[in-house]
Order: structure tokens, then C-alpha cells, then sequence
């Protein structure tokens, strides 16, 4: 095989590899599984999320387990439109654009929410891993909801600075 078409077969795989790891952190995000999410994130990883706040990786997975574990709340994270850059072996990055949406029966509230991921990952022992995340919102929307499940809009439009506790 010549040189030029097994690096572009490595990189092929690296772009799956990646892919599938961003799947499985928004999963487990999704889920609450706090050890997937771990096993995703390098625990220095620079963590900057509108709403959220900047954090390390570590300081994140404290961070779900506040404020994203608990019974009755529902997430999905929908990604697509990946572009991965592969940069070489063992470095790469990725934007994504992302819809978001939560259920939370205890405080009767949903958030729907749209933005973009910029991403860096690192390959560490054989797997990628995400060593930067910068997420940024394109629209938001909370509804609040009262006994008789009548809802009303309690914050529109962009840039919900707490959008998810603290």
C-alpha cells in the first residue's frame, strides 16, 4: 500500500473513531452515566459552554453530576454536520452543530436549544479523547409549566447565561 493512501486510510479512521466518541459522550451525557462521560474527556480538558461556564473536564463531570443526574429529567443531544480535521497521529479537531432538549419533571421546565461545538481531541494509549470543548448557542427556549400543563415562555431568543444551574 502506498504511503499516501494508508494515511488517508488512517485517517478515515481517526474520523470514525471521533465521530463515535462524540456520540458516546452525548449519550452518556444524555443517560447520566458519569463514567462514560469520563472515560471521554481528558480530566484537564478545557471545558468553555455558553450557559455553563468554563471549567476543566473534571470540573464538568461535578458539574452533571449536580446538575444533569437526577430522576425525571430527559435529555437528548442531536449532533450532525461533523467536520473533523485531522491534524496528525495523535491530534485532531472537529466542529459539530447540535440540538438540544430537556424534560425536568421536578421543576416542570423544558429547554430546547441549538448552537455549535468546536472541539479539539487527543489520542492517549491508542484512543481518542476530547481535550477541548467550546460550546456556543444559536437560539434558546425554556418553557415553564404549570399544574393543568399550560406553558409559558420564561427565557427566548440567545444567550442564556445559566442555563443549567451552577
Amino acid at each position: 500500500m502506498s504511503n499516501a493512501l494508508e494515511q488517508r486510510l488512517n485517517d478515515l479512521e481517526a474520523k470514525l473513531d471521533i465521530r463515535d466518541l462524540k456520540a458516546r459522550y452525548w449519550r452518556a451525557v444524555d443517560r447520566q452515566d458519569l463514567s462514560t462521560i469520563r472515560d471521554c474527556l481528558l480530566a484537564d480538558a478545557r471545558i468553555d459552554m455558553e450557559g455553563v461556564g468554563i471549567m476543566t473536564g473534571a470540573e464538568f463531570i461535578e458539574f452533571v453530576e449536580r446538575n444533569g443526574c437526577k430522576p425525571g429529567l430527559y435529555n437528548l443531544h442531536a449532533g450532525q454536520n461533523p467536520i473533523i480535521a485531522i491534524e496528525s497521529a495523535n491530534q485532531a479537531s472537529g466542529v459539530w452543530d447540535v440540538f438540544f432538549t430537556s424534560i425536568d419533571m421536578e421543576t416542570r421546565q423544558t429547554i430546547q436549544m441549538s448552537g455549535d461545538y468546536a472541539d479539539s481531541y487527543l489520542k492517549v494509549e491508542g484512543r481518542w479523547k476530547i481535550a477541548a470543548m467550546t460550546y456556543r448557542q444559536f437560539s434558546f427556549l425554556t418553557h415553564a409549566y404549570d399544574e393543568n400543563g399550560t406553558p409559558s415562555a420564561i427565557s427566548m431568543g440567545k444567550g442564556n447565561d445559566n442555563a443549567f444551574g451552577a
